[in-house]
């Protein structure tokens, strides 16, 4: 499963969504953080999710401007700030990350002549089993989205079925992308190893 994540991720990544971030090291995200003036910044290395995350020191309150100097400044890198900071730039990277993986899923679903085929979706309006399985009807993978996992979680057994390597026009990146698109929240589950 991991490997298909991965080797999905590695297409997605190769598409436009890569210039929306400088491609930095962390010593010089933490230099630029220092000039949005909150304080100095080390970078710690986490072994669990294996990348370096970025720890501001903050001198004194953290102002709005500041927040968002800072989500400029730290580019793709996690940034650790007090508390009372932490969920106003989650709110910034958060808002940032759901724009570009939205005109990510359009610009794929256009490539591929799918974009107005897609159904509509709002949540808390839209059912979202049937909206699910309209998705997986257009993409021509069913039980994608169906699974004890619920509909917002890609089904393991589905993923584990697919020959091969997911291929950048498959049923697969087909769900992904339109789930991206529509704004409808999707997750992979577990950290199983893919089947020879």
């Amino acid at each position: 499963m991991m490997f298909i994540l991965a080797a999905l991720l590695a297409a997605q990544v190769s598409s436009p969504m890569l210039g929306a971030y400088d491609q930095i090291t962390p010593k010089v995200a933490a230099t630029r953080i220092v000039r949005c003036g909150v304080g100095p910044v080390t970078v710690r290395s986490d072994e669990a999710i294996e990348e370096d995350v970025l720890v501001v020191v903050a001198k004194g309150a953290i102002t709005d401007e500041q927040i968002a100097c800072i989500a400029k400044a730290a580019s793709f890198y996690d940034v650790e700030l007090p508390r009372d900071a932490q969920p106003r730039l989650e709110a910034i990277t958060k808002a940032k990350s759901l724009a570009l993986v939205k005109a990510e899923g359009r610009r794929w679903l256009t490539t591929h002549h799918l974009l107005g085929k897609l159904p509509q979706y709002e949540a808390g309006v839209t059912d979202d089993d049937s909206f699910a399985r309209s998705v997986e009807e257009l993409c021509g993978a069913s039980g994608a989205l169906h699974s004890q996992f619920g509909v917002h979680a890609l089904n393991p057994a589905w993923a584990n079925q697919q020959q091969g390597p997911p291929k950048e026009d498959g049923p697969l990146a087909c769900v992904i992308n339109a789930a991206w698109a529509s704004g409808f929240e999707f997750a992979f589950i577990g950290n199983e190893q893919a089947k020879p």
